[in-house]
């Protein structure tokens, strides 16, 4: 099953401003991306992406809040290691794959 393109900005036209609502993942629950990732639906990967992309909408575009001190640079290697540790079976516990901080 191939993995979900996570929409970041749903209808928002290229080079207009982003606002809170319209992110894809705003209401998402650790449970329902748990679920995905499970699925083979979303991945970690797929996850950090979104995010590392809404804050490069909100905080550095956009309203330019530029509220983010520093990005971690190894956010989507992290992201891919714990994809390949769910597909080995290995399961850190119920945050494994979700990037939070």
């Amino acid at each position: 099953m191939p993995v979900q393109t996570l929409p970041v900005v749903g209808a928002t036209p290229a080079g207009a401003a982003a606002t809170p609502g319209d992110f894809a993942l705003n209401e998402a629950t650790i449970g329902l991306l748990q679920q995905k990732m499970q699925k083979g639906e979303y991945t970690a990967r797929s996850i950090a992406e979104s995010y590392l992309e809404r804050i490069r909408q909100i905080d550095q575009k956009g309203p330019a809040l530029h509220s983010i001190i520093e990005l971690n640079p190894d956010a989507l290697s992290i992201a891919d290691e714990l994809d390949k540790e769910r597909k080995d079976g290995k399961l850190r516990g119920p945050l494994h794959g979700i990037r939070f901080s």
